[in-house]
């Protein structure tokens, strides 16, 4: 758990991390340095497709195409908006939706009972059931700041809201999920 906590401190996606532009500088003289890249943030990116509920076999091939297009696309990268870290869940979340479209319909949270937990939102159902009542920018707050493990300010740079706009939200998100699960 330590270790979790110490790597989410790590994962920090405001811009202005110096290891994050070496990364993108090795990768752009040599395209196999992208392999860093890809071994910083492809749990995290991983941990929020699922929240936004794809299963684990979906999640990978999100997870495999939003690094497909980021590697694509890293000489266009340019770090405003958040850094590397915020223009890979950029991506994702576009991969997702595509993904989505693909499917024509709307996946669901689910988790496998005899799996361990891969998601990073818990083993309980109703939860699953609960977060998929919210409305969509509630759903995707939530799972970018749970599974994502991005700040409010990250997550606003991500949905264009003021930090203070996105962490009323996630507040209110979670006395929604507060109160759905006490109701059961």
């Amino acid at each position: 758990e330590v270790a979790r906590v110490a790597q989410a401190k790590a994962l920090r996606f405001d811009g202005s991390d110096a290891a994050d532009d070496a990364l993108v500088a090795a990768a752009l003289s040599d395209r196999t340095r992208f392999a860093a890249i890809y071994e910083r943030y492809r749990l995290p990116v991983y941990r929020y497709v699922r929240a936004r509920g794809a299963d684990e076999d979906t999640a990978i091939d999100v997870v495999a195409g939003t690094f497909e297009r980021a590697m694509v696309a890293l000489p266009t990268y340019r770090p405003r908006g958040g850094g590397l870290g915020a223009w890979l869940f950029r991506i994702a979340r576009n991969a997702w939706i595509d993904e989505g479209r693909r499917r024509a319909r709307t996946a669901e949270l689910t988790l496998v009972a005899d799996r361990p937990d891969r998601g990073g939102l818990g083993r309980d159902p109703d939860l699953h059931v609960a977060l998929r009542q919210l409305p969509a920018e509630a759903q995707e707050a939530v799972a970018l700041r749970y599974a994502g493990g991005l700040t409010a300010a990250e997550i606003g740079v991500m949905l264009g809201k003021r930090p203070a706009t996105v962490q009323k939200l996630i507040e209110r998100s979670l006395d929604t999920l507060k109160e759905a699960l006490d109701d059961r």
